[in-house]
């Protein structure tokens, strides 16, 4: 799944966990965090992610998907958030 298999790739993924405010000890205390997430956690954030109505999700090339949903829906369109971070996800030991 990492695909760590060069030290250039090492290098650039414990540079973006700085980045991301993660530390390079993250790989150590990884584990530990998942464990420590409970089924209300996982409840909590589910709810506040997917209980406000209509869900829709969409696999393959977007182009032209947001702008056809925001006008249909008279919503404005969203992109995507930058770095393809988690959703409900915040700054490390954090779940909001």
């Amino acid at each position: 799944m990492l695909n760590l298999d060069t030290s250039s790739k090492i290098a650039g993924m414990l540079v973006q966990l700085q980045l991301d405010g993660f530390g390079t000890d993250y790989f150590q205390r990884r584990s530990e965090m998942i464990a420590a997430v409970t089924l209300d956690d996982a409840r909590r954030v589910a709810k506040r992610l997917f209980d406000n109505g209509l869900l829709v999700s969409v696999v393959g090339k977007p182009e032209g998907i947001a702008a056809n949903a925001a006008e249909s829906s008279g919503m404005p369109a969203h992109a995507p958030a930058a770095g393809g971070g988690g959703a409900g996800i915040g700054m490390p030991g954090e779940l909001r």
